[in-house]
């Protein structure tokens, strides 16, 4: 329910951002224990990094550990074993790496095997030579560019609605509001990374939600469904799926604030024929 009486729209900002936050990419295929899959394109600015910075990098979920031959995978992608100890089944992380053609195993820790520009690597949980990925190659896990929407509403009625390229299946809700170029404040807790100011409305980093007590307004996530009614996201930014053709929405507001309305068609629409507005978009 609302609790606000009336909001204004004060300005209505339109922008596309680009797609490239480096000049290089990798791609990574996730299989966990039912079959299901999941990708994702990460892009970096050095010639080259670990498999395990690169798992890093990525948003997923990852615990590791160290072991005589480099580090492996113990949990990923809310699959595995967060504790690192064995698996009832005896199953683990399969590391495989793409070698243009087709899957191999890799016989060497994250630690130890490099990504460039155009490595492909795939995880697949289950028993030892049990698991096969699915045939892909690097163009069909980082050759497509989607685009996400962000709509962001302050707490003066200013709202900015950002259209960002990306490539890939998926990222975080976190690696979005990070590349759509606004100036994000935010601030790691035990349970993810929590957004503390955009643009320069918000609190410090080292309080994050403001005063309680005195019920202070904070940053609050949604997503927009395709009945275009918003939904407060049930996990964490860092943890939430972006999807091409999705839409997440940030509101400045008491908690139980509900974030003005918006369709998909807004955020998505056609440009103008007119080149200045193109511009803005």
């Amino acid at each position: 329910m609302r609790t606000r009486a009336m909001f204004v729209w004060a300005v209505l900002a339109l922008a596309v951002c680009g797609a490239s936050w480096g000049q290089n990419r990798a791609g990574l295929l996730i299989q966990n224990s039912t079959g299901e899959t999941i990708s994702r394109c990460v892009e970096f600015t050095e010639n080259s990094i670990t498999v395990e910075e690169l798992l890093k990098r990525s948003g997923f979920k990852l615990v590791t550990q160290e072991s005589s031959f480099g580090a492996y995978v113990c949990y990923l992608h809310d699959d595995g074993v967060a504790d690192c100890s064995n698996h009832p089944k005896g199953w683990f992380w399969n590391f495989f790496v793409h070698d243009g053609a087709g899957w191999t195993a890799a016989n060497a820790g994250i630690s130890s095997v490099t990504a460039e520009d155009g490595s492909l690597f795939g995880f697949g949980f289950g028993g030892w030579q049990e698991v096969e990925l699915p045939e892909t190659d690097f163009d069909q896990v980082c050759g497509t560019l989607n685009q996400a929407g962000l709509v962001i509403d302050h707490g003066d009625g200013t709202r900015v609605i950002r259209v960002v390229d990306f490539y890939g299946e998926t990222l975080t809700g976190y690696q979005l509001l990070l590349k759509s170029g606004l100036d994000v404040v935010s601030h790691q807790y035990s349970f993810g990374a929590a957004v503390c100011a955009i643009d320069g409305e918000g609190h410090p980093e080292d309080n994050c939600f403001g005063d309680y007590t005195a019920n202070d307004p904070s940053w609050g996530l949604s997503v927009l469904n395709e009945r275009d009614e918003w939904k407060t996201a049930p996990v964490g930014v860092g943890d939430t799926l972006v999807y091409g053709g999705t839409v997440q929405g940030w509101y400045f507001a008491h908690y139980d604030d509900a974030q003005p309305p918006v369709t998909l068609d807004a955020v998505f629409g056609e440009t103008s024929d007119v080149s200045a507005w193109d511009s803005l978009r």
